[in-house]
């Protein structure tokens, strides 16, 4: 039961593997075009000097040249299942781009996807070393942790030191996106009262995050409250944006899900 719900709470809170490419694609080409246009002019004219200038500049654009490349290398072979491929590809930008962390974040991500947990679980927390209150590497170890039967508690304590950094932050949505991973926590272990209060806590910051009314029809679900999840259904049917990316994805698999829930609770009876 739990295996049909974790997919559902993760959408909520991480992308999949290629709109995680996407998003990295397009925040490292914005940052490139960015620094491009603030490079400064070359120093007045010196032979020696022109020299080096123009095999910099050459390293430069050779260096970014490999980048895009692999990038889109990436991107297509995510979407086209060579995984293996992606990886090697993604080491590639991770040499040439040593400082980004979106690589091995991407990285972790696919050896989630290949079930490799132990790798994920290494990679999240490479991650989160340079990256230590990262939402979706939080999330991702998050789950890994549950896979590999690991403690939660040191895990849990870190969850809670960021969503006390991200409140002197003043950063909301990283709150409630943590809070959310935090309710989580509370279903897989089965402390089905203690997740409902954290959605509850979410509706009372934020009554337009349609997260919390679907997460909380989820829970009623499990726990035979028909109505009740019904009811929140309908709040979450309401508020989730027509162009919601996962609109349609978040909306079958709750209804698979709830489907699955009546099928086992019929067959339990027999």
């Amino acid at each position: 039961m739990l295996q049909t719900l974790v997919p559902i709470f993760s959408f909520l809170i991480e992308p999949i593997c290629v709109a995680t490419v996407a998003a990295s694609l397009f925040f490292l080409r914005r940052h490139y075009k960015q620094t491009v246009a603030v490079t400064p002019a070359a120093p007045p004219p010196e032979t020696t000097t022109e020299l080096l200038y123009d095999e910099e500049n050459d390293t430069d654009e050779r260096l970014n040249d490999d980048a895009e490349a692999l990038k889109s290398l990436v991107q297509d072979n995510i979407r086209e299942g060579k995984i293996d491929e992606a990886i090697r590809a993604i080491d590639g930008l991770i040499e040439i781009e040593p400082d980004e962390v979106e690589w091995p974040m991407v990285k972790a991500q696919i050896y989630v996807y290949k079930e490799e947990h132990e790798l994920a679980f290494n990679g999240f927390e490479d991650v989160l070393k340079k990256d230590r209150f990262r939402v979706d590497a939080l999330h991702g170890l998050m789950l890994v942790t549950f896979e590999l039967n690991k403690p939660i508690d040191d895990l849990l304590s870190r969850i809670d030191e960021a969503v006390k950094f991200y409140k002197i932050e003043k950063r909301d949505s990283e709150v409630r996106d943590l809070k959310l991973l935090m309710a989580q926590v509370k279903v897989i272990e089965e402390d089905f009262d203690g997740a409902v209060r954290v959605y509850e806590e979410i509706e009372k910051e934020e009554p337009e995050d349609f997260r919390s009314y679907l997460c909380r029809g989820i829970v009623y679900t499990m726990l035979r409250r028909k109505d009740e999840a019904e009811e929140q259904f309908e709040k979450f049917r309401k508020l989730v944006p027509d162009d919601h990316p996962y609109k349609e994805y978040l909306e079958d698999n709750a209804t698979e899900f709830s489907l699955k829930l009546a099928q086992e609770g019929m067959a339990t009876k027999r």
